[in-house]
């Protein structure tokens, strides 16, 4: 069973909101936005976090998989009555 283009959305977006949260701690713990000192503000984190950084964003991606096929193997409960029942 192949992704659906929504769910391909969907994590190209969280991606990006991580990204995005990421490079505006950055900015904010460096005090302002000049790019060279922001440049290696950003190697010396990802130098820092290593080998660590793939085994979190391995933990992080199975804890949202298992969410997701959790949330999604929940039948919804129909709380509606036919107004012609079966016979």
């Amino acid at each position: 069973m192949g992704l659906k283009w929504h769910n391909k959305w969907a994590a190209t977006l969280l991606v990006l909101f991580l990204s995005a949260t990421w490079l505006t701690l950055l900015v904010v713990r460096a005090g302002g936005l000049n790019p060279i000192d922001l440049t290696a503000l950003l190697i010396s984190d990802i130098e820092g976090l290593g080998p660590l950084a793939f085994i979190l964003d391995f933990i992080v991606l199975s804890l949202i998989i298992v969410w997701w096929r959790k949330k999604k193997a929940k039948k919804a409960v129909s709380n509606w009555e036919s107004a012609f029942p079966p016979e």
